[in-house]
């Protein structure tokens, strides 16, 4: 029965992530779409380099998939949990002490 409860705890986990997956990444997919002919004319990019910048983000993510599957496998999904909790925090930290202009501030 602890097996049972392992599997449930880990679909439940997977979907989290893939719900997490799907509300940060396919609307920063979508926009890269949209703002694709943006970014070709303000940086001068053919639309082959367009392209390959387009493949590039796919590839990465499909990768980083891939590791994260073998990565869960190997070390369990908590750790990694708290460590990507961590990281998050640790990349947002200088933004949040960035001394505040404008009307707000």
């Amino acid at each position: 029965m602890r097996e049972a409860g392992r599997v449930k705890d880990g679909l439940r986990m997977g979907l989290a992530g893939f719900a997490a997956t799907a509300v940060a990444y396919g609307p920063a997919r979508t926009g890269y779409g949209l703002f694709a002919t943006d970014f070709r004319e303000e940086f001068g990019l053919s639309t082959g380099t367009v392209g390959v910048i387009g493949s590039g983000l796919q590839a990465g993510f499909l990768l980083a998939l891939v590791a994260t599957a073998l990565l869960v496998a190997r070390l369990g999904s908590r750790l990694l949990f708290a460590a990507g909790g961590v990281w998050i925090r640790a990349e947002r930290m200088p933004a949040a002490e960035r001394p505040r202009h404008g009307a707000t501030g």
